[in-house]
């Protein structure tokens, strides 16, 4: 059984020796910390309010602990700042046995968890992918003296209609398909505002693949999101290249979803993107 104790300088040993192996080194700025750094910042941890976890396994009993979990609330989001294994539990599941304990503790008002991840770390992006994150955005940061690309990535524990109508458009934006699963119903309908139509997850899916092939979204600005009862109405704006060419156009996506907050039905609806005043001002 997964359960968690609150961290002490007594921990710092511990949570040291996390970091002490190479495939760890490559990914965290922590691996040459040492035990008397890890106390001054599990103090200014406490000073600044975050939770800080040791991660046990009471089958277990003789162990200091298999991970560590560190988080800060903030109004109705959770920033995962770190959670870690033990490098010899990888692939055993218990890393993802151990998440889900960390999600059913946080509480009822919090509606998504936040964190950074390094592009490059592929399985701890695959990892949060599987979970149901989504890339909501890039950005350099700084480690070790240069830079490394970092994804921003999201969960949303109590789903907001808006905010997965939104994830739609992300998903064609970074070219990433993972979040479709998780976002449609399998048996979902999708209409263009050119009349094609997709009909259920693994046709959607085939069609992302091949349009990204010669295709690439180069912009997809909401503009304005109407919402009621088990509809989301979203007004955009949309650029995108293909075989060598640019379009852009106005448009609406009607969203329709079900009782278990999965979008259904999907219908596209375009504009010309130039408006005239035939009347004048």
């Amino acid at each position: 059984m997964i359960v968690t104790r609150q961290a002490t300088t007594a921990d710092c040993e511990f949570v040291a020796s996390l970091f002490d192996n190479d495939e760890y080194q490559l990914w965290f700025a922590e691996n040459d910390t040492p035990v008397d750094l890890w106390r001054e910042r599990f103090v200014t941890y406490g000073n600044e309010g975050k939770h800080n976890l040791i991660i046990m396994d009471t089958l277990r009993r003789n162990s200091s602990g298999i991970g560590w979990l560190l988080y800060d609330l903030d109004a109705e989001v959770c920033k995962l700042n770190i959670i870690v294994m033990r490098h010899d539990l990888v692939g055993t599941g218990l890393g993802y046995y151990a998440f889900g304990v960390f999600l059913s503790m946080l509480p009822d008002n919090i509606k998504k968890v936040v964190l950074d991840v390094q592009q490059r770390n592929e399985h701890a992006v695959n990892f949060y992918k599987r979970y149901g994150f989504a890339v909501v955005a890039e950005e350099m940061q700084p480690v070790g003296d240069g830079e490394q690309l970092y994804y921003n990535m999201e969960y949303l524990l109590r789903p907001d209609r808006e905010a997965l109508a939104r994830r739609t458009l992300q998903c064609w934006l970074s070219r990433d398909a993972s979040a479709l699963e998780t976002l449609f119903a399998k048996d979902i309908l999708y209409v263009e505002s050119s009349g094609k139509e997709y009909h259920g997850l693994a046709q959607i899916q085939r069609w992302f693949s091949d349009w990204n092939k010669t295709g690439k979204v180069q912009e997809w600005t909401v503009r304005r999101v109407v919402t009621q009862n088990e509809y989301v109405v979203v007004e955009w704006f949309f650029r995108c290249e293909t075989d060598g060419k640019t379009h852009a156009f106005d448009g609406m996506s009607l969203f329709r979803f079900d009782e278990q907050d999965k979008i259904v039905e999907v219908r596209e609806f375009t504009a010309n993107a130039e408006h005239t005043l035939p009347y004048g001002d």
